[in-house]
């Protein structure tokens, strides 16, 4: 068995399901105050974890605040959510 099957969710869920599932959390998480809180934090976390020397981790938890910006209009443009 190749180990990437055990973490592919389309192995384990219908593709309906996992699609229905992200669109969800776009909708919901990504989008106004959580977004805003969980973004705020991100940036708090990058700049204490930058003034440590922890540039990699800070830079992870910057994609994370792109991911969570601009995820629901990329994907609103693209057409997977509505």
């Amino acid at each position: 068995m190749n180990p990437f099957d055990l973490i592919n969710p389309l192995e384990h869920i219908p593709h309906d399901q996992y699609v229905s599932w992200w669109q969800v959390a776009f909708a919901t998480i990504f989008k106004g105050f959580w977004a805003r809180i969980i973004s705020l934090f991100l940036l708090a976390l990058a700049i204490w974890l930058t003034s440590k020397k922890q540039a990699r981790i800070a830079g992870i938890c910057l994609l994370f605040i792109f991911a969570i910006a601009y995820g629901s209009p990329i994907l609103k443009f693209t057409g997977l959510i509505k």
